[in-house]
């Protein structure tokens, strides 16, 4: 901004009044760029607009979004028409062009006046240009309408005005036919008849168009490097109607835009959307014809080219409008688009194809590797839970069996503690027993019985006993004659107490010999003369009962037998 200032504060009053004729018949305030041309044309603003004319740069394509304006060049307006319409059309357009020039020099001094008065004075003010202004006063905007109503609208007012049927359509929203048919069903005053659809193998039918908004056309046009054809029509237009029959119908037109793979959208400057597109484009006469495109941006001001990085942008390529026996007939289209759009811009959106086929194809092999990398990381996650849960649980199984061993250990030692305290109230009963309750043997002359006890590991104890000697004595002197080998037997004059709380069990049991007779152990046994067989001494068998001693000692011969091994 510094340096337009700068740049216009430099100038003389003859051209800084040249630079403001010219800004208000373009209705642009680039100095920068304005200066630059002015100064390339000698500051003569005439010349200065020819040049501009005979190479304008691409206009917007979107209703109310001036931020898509390209800087592309050249669009050939209907002067284009000289790819096939020939001089005649062209000369006659110079001399319309020539006839405007009067009434628009005249409103850019009136224009440049009030600019540069409002600049003096810091107002915001700025004028139309005359193309602009006669628009706005004779074409006033028609009331809003639905864009894909007002398209099916104008597609079925070309079948009524040829009689010819529609190719299966494009649509912004991909519709069905019903569908289609339902939504303009539903407009009011709309007839309920369907868009009639050509039979496949129709040999006569109308070209391919977008049922859809402008806005919709061209992102398709751009997303898919398309190229694209904008038809605008006014049904008040005297020549509206040949221009539909022989133009619009004509089926070498329509073959070449369908090889070509032309997106045609179209419309009546009666409907709103089409007349917001016709003052886009700056489209005075009708049958008016454009053909847009993606292009490479190129900078016309002073400054750095734009890099190969630089995204394209969507640019009018031409434009034919006028009489459809000239500019816009059939054989002027097709011979433009055969020997002047294709070629110039058939390389290029094959290019932007080619290159988006391949950024797609680059996205989708990123997205499978991704992909595969997400599989083999969620692989290796799922081997490490697994692997943390198994030691999780090998742990836990470890500790298990852990506290098991100790419980069975801490229970090993409570059964050993308890039979070592057993044992030795067992050993302290016996020692109190051979003192307490083993009776001396009888002296020489009294009466006694003489027995012969045997014992299970084979030895023999032979001993004489009273015949009132109670059987539980007997009892008490076998365990502690066949406790003596291990245990401790005090003296028979030591006085030893009975342990307190303590019941001996046998571990065995007394049996006579013959004929066989079990002696019972207890205070309520008998004596030892009251045993049949044994009135006179006999053969006692010691023989192990159930019980803990019985497996100890089986256990300590076990031992003694691997030993002698």
């Amino acid at each position: 901004m510094s340096s337009s200032r700068s740049a216009s504060a430099a100038l003389s009053t003859t051209q800084a009044l040249a630079l403001s004729q010219l800004q208000a018949i373009l209705n642009n305030h680039d100095d920068e760029r304005d200066i630059d041309l002015l100064r390339n044309n000698n500051w003569d603003v005439q010349r200065t607009i020819s040049s501009i004319y005979d190479d304008e740069p691409a206009v917007a394509l979107e209703p109310g979004r001036q931020d898509m304006e390209l800087e592309e060049g050249p669009v050939e307006r209907a002067g284009a028409g000289r790819a096939g319409a020939g001089g005649v059309a062209a000369v006659g357009l110079r001399l319309a062009g020539l006839l405007r020039w009067p009434l628009e020099l005249a409103w850019g001094i009136v224009g440049g006046v009030v600019w540069l008065v409002a600049k003096l004075l810091r107002l915001p003010v700025t004028l139309p240009t005359l193309s602009t202004l006669f628009r706005r006063i004779f074409y006033p905007s028609p009331a809003p309408s639905d864009p894909r109503i007002a398209s099916e609208r104008f597609v079925r007012s070309l079948e009524e005005s040829t009689g010819l049927l529609s190719r299966p359509f494009h649509s912004a929203s991909s519709t069905s036919t019903s569908g289609a048919a339902a939504s303009t069903a539903s407009e009011p005053g709309l007839s309920t008849a369907r868009l009639r659809k050509a039979p496949e193998g129709s040999e006569r039918v109308l070209p391919d168009f977008w049922v859809g908004s402008y806005r919709d056309a061209m992102r398709e046009v751009r997303d898919r490097s398309r190229l694209g054809m904008v038809l605008l029509l006014s049904g008040e237009h005297e020549a509206d109607e040949v221009f539909r029959r022989e133009v619009v119908g004509d089926q070498e037109l329509v073959r070449v835009l369908a090889e070509a793979d032309v997106l045609v959208w179209g419309g009546d400057v009666r409907e709103r959307e089409a007349w917001q597109v016709a003052n886009l484009l700056d489209a005075t006469t009708y049958p008016f014809i454009a053909f847009v495109s993606l292009q490479p941006l190129r900078s016309r001001t002073p400054g750095p080219a734009p890099t190969s990085s630089t995204p394209p942008r969507l640019a009018v390529l031409s434009r034919l409008e006028g009489s459809p026996s000239t500019t816009t007939s059939a054989a002027s289209m097709i011979a433009h688009l055969q020997t002047v759009l294709l070629p110039r811009v058939g390389p290029y959106l094959q290019r932007l194809r080619s290159e988006k086929a391949a950024r797609e194809a680059a996205v989708r092999a990123r997205e499978e590797r991704e992909r595969r990398e997400e599989e083999v990381g969620r692989a290796d996650a799922e081997r490490v839970m697994k692997a943390r849960r198994e030691a999780k649980e090998r742990e836990e199984r470890e500790a298990r069996e852990r506290e098991e061993a100790r419980r069975r250990e801490a229970e090993r030692e409570e059964r050993e503690r308890s039979k070592a305290e057993r044992d030795a109230l067992a050993q302290r009963w016996r020692a109190w027993a051979a003192s307490a309750l083993v009776p001396p043997e009888p002296g020489k002359g009294d009466q006694a019985i003489r027995l012969a006890f045997k014992l299970p590991d084979g030895r023999r104890l032979v001993r004489s006993f009273a015949p009132s000697t109670s059987l539980e004595h007997v009892y008490a002197y076998v365990e502690t004659a066949f406790a003596s080998s291990s245990a401790f037997i005090p003296a028979p004059d030591t006085q030893l107490d009975k342990p307190a709380g303590y019941d001996h069990t046998y571990a065995f049991r007394l049996a006579s010999a013959f004929p066989r007779v079990v002696l019972q152990a207890g205070r309520e046994a008998g004596t030892l003369g009251e045993v049949k067989g044994l009135e006179r001494g006999g053969n006692v068998l010691v023989e192990w009962a159930e019980g803990e001693w019985h497996g100890r000692e089986e256990s300590e011969d076990e031992d003694e037998e691997v030993e002698d091994e």
